[in-house]
């Protein structure tokens, strides 16, 4: 049961950010509305999930299909670049590194600009 509200968890996580994208589009009160339900569903089914599931691997695969599912998401149904570089190689941005962060809480409010 754990898992099926864990992979749940992880779809609805898609779906908040096609919702994202439609508040973007359409400011409207059933875009935002759509965007609430679906944040709302995905966090608590992760909290279901980790009744079950250490807290560690059920965040790794909650995000791993957020991740994911974005990415298809974002070129099958927003006409994002298909590259097989994008696909297998997926590379954050430099500006939000852990050193970035760290430097930011140790009191240097500059972050660097790329």
């Amino acid at each position: 049961m754990a898992w099926i509200a864990l992979f749940s968890a992880g779809f609805c996580e898609v779906f908040g950010v096609f919702a994202i994208k439609r508040v973007t589009v359409y400011q409207n009160w059933t875009s935002y509305l759509f965007l609430v339900l679906a944040y709302g569903l995905s966090f608590s089914l992760l909290s279901l999930a980790m009744t079950g599931i250490s807290m560690g691997t059920a965040y790794a695969v909650w995000t791993g299909i957020g991740t994911a599912g974005s990415m298809l998401l974002g070129m099958i149904a927003f006409g994002e670049r298909k590259e097989w570089k994008r696909i297998f190689f997926h590379k954050p941005d430099p500006r939000f590194s852990c050193r970035s962060s760290f430097d930011f809480l140790k009191g240097n409010t500059h972050l660097p600009i790329y």
